[in-house]
């Protein structure tokens, strides 16, 4: 098709608190029955007289550093699985969206957010877009509140993807093609896979290299809720006794405490006025150190 590929965004809540707007590029020049399959999805559709769509349905699976998964509705926008329409696209950054079907040749309506490259996923999972790094109005000067994927990220297990809390697309649609036009370069009919990527993508792809100044505010909120609940699973592996579950709260903690010595060196001071940021890093290092403790105790 001849102009530019869709865009489509998601309004995501973590917890039951919005977080944000994500975009993504649909490659309808290179999967187009795949990207218009989510298109759908994403205004909604009506099959048998219900509604279908992606609006209210959960990211159900998160694994930190390496997916987030929806669409476990498993209903495509015409009612019937589809086939792998095209592997010509790999899996080799993060940001990228990919179809998880049940097999081979049955896709409907899950999908995948790579947060790392996936070379496991080539030739057998097909890549369809990507996240976007902004959107309308939006640029790199826009370091004031943190990624919306990092919020869903956050909520992950290593374990069992579980999320913690539940992540919710509250709502999705389509920009209108100038809107989009505004976010995504003039393509080349020879465009390589590097040019296309190049558009998109999770940036900074970690959560510790996107902590700054102007966001610690929203560093130290999603850190303290991840506390929260790292304290509570520490309680309950206690009381059973869980090897298990210890392992996994401690491999857990171990990202959130570089974040949390990078939000205390990015605040600088922690006396004074100004030193509110450093303080609240540090009140929650200690917080870490005493569940680490804990958890040690298990072994």
């Amino acid at each position: 098709m001849d102009g530019p590929n869709p865009v489509v965004w998601m309004d995501i809540s973590v917890a039951g608190k919005p977080r944000g707007r994500v975009h993504f590029e649909l490659f309808r020049d290179i999967v187009p029955m795949t990207a218009e399959n989510f298109r759908l999805l994403c205004l909604g559709v009506t099959l048998d007289g219900r509604s279908v769509g992606y609006k209210g349905s959960e990211l159900h699976k998160v694994v930190p550093g390496k997916v987030v998964e929806g669409g476990e509705f498993d209903v495509s926008a015409s009612g019937r699985d589809f086939q792998d329409e095209s592997f010509k696209l790999q899996h080799s950054k993060a940001g990228l969206l990919s179809m998880r079907g049940a097999g081979p040749d049955a896709n409907a309506s899950r999908f995948q957010v790579i947060l790392r490259p996936s070379p496991d996923l080539d030739n057998k999972q097909v890549v369809f877009g990507q996240l976007l790094h902004y959107g309308p109005g939006e640029d790199a000067s826009s370091v004031d509140r943190l990624h919306v994927m990092h919020w869903v990220e956050a909520m992950g297990t290593a374990r069992t993807g579980a999320p913690r809390e539940a992540v919710v697309v509250e709502d999705c649609g389509e920009l209108a093609p100038p809107e989009a036009s505004k976010l995504i370069a003039e393509r080349a009919e020879d465009e390589t896979q590097e040019a296309r990527y190049a558009r998109g993508g999770l940036r900074p792809p970690k959560l510790s290299e996107a902590v700054q100044r102007e966001n610690l505010a929203d560093v130290l909120e999603l850190t303290a809720d991840a506390l929260d609940s790292w304290e509570w699973e520490t309680k309950k592996a206690q009381r059973a006794g869980d090897q298990d579950r210890a392992k996994e709260v401690e491999t857990s903690l171990r990202p959130l405490a570089a974040i949390l010595e990078e939000a205390k060196y990015k605040a600088g001071s922690v006396q004074g006025k100004n030193g509110q940021h450093g303080r609240n890093a540090q009140s929650q290092q200690l917080r870490l150190r005493d569940v680490q403790e804990a958890l040690q105790k298990l072994y």
